[in-house]
């Protein structure tokens, strides 16, 4: 410490403490270098701001879509979104939806697996995993994904008919085999 406070030629009755702290504020600007191009650099932000922004539009278009039950154009929207910006989960959740709902089953579990890797705590995600592999006639997977959606999220009317739902898939399924 005392061969840096000689490096700096702070004087003998500074406290090393006090030193370190103007050190410090001083760095603070050099750790933060100037860009060579803040012009560009600035530019680079925006363009990135003007892509999330874009890309929530897009997904309140495709949610609105959705809605409407106009599936394919829902998926456009929702497939633009996540061009726009990958990392937009909320609209690989409702790409996942408008799947399930447009009966293109194996896409809907698909989008919402990939939704899973990414972010696993989402809201109502695992009940709508549990939802695409009912629909596949899956039913253990079906059934793993609704007790992982009880575990942490509450019981409601909707976790309470697929489970009733499950049951009766499994049901068919002994009687068949």
């Amino acid at each position: 410490m005392t061969s840096l406070l000689r490096t700096f030629n702070f004087p003998a009755g500074v406290p090393a403490l006090a030193a370190m702290i103007i050190l410090l504020l001083l760095a603070a600007p050099l750790s933060v270098a100037a860009s060579k191009n803040p012009e560009r650099d600035f530019k680079g932000f925006n363009e990135q701001t003007k892509r999330r922004d874009m890309a929530r539009r897009a997904l309140a278009k495709g949610r609105t879509y959705l809605e409407d039950k106009s599936y394919d154009l829902a998926r456009e929207s929702l497939i633009e979104a996540l061009r726009l910006y990958e990392d937009l989960h909320e609209a690989r959740f409702y790409l996942g939806v408008t799947e399930y709902r447009d009966g293109k089953f194996r896409l809907a579990v698909a989008q919402l697996e990939s939704l899973y890797k990414r972010q696993p705590s989402y809201p109502m995600l695992c009940l709508e995993l549990a939802r695409g592999y009912l629909a596949l006639r899956e039913c253990s997977v079906a059934r793993r994904w609704l007790q992982n959606h009880l575990e942490r999220e509450k019981k409601s009317k909707e976790s309470n008919k697929l489970k009733s739902e499950i049951k009766n898939c499994a049901k068919d399924q002994e009687k068949r085999h």
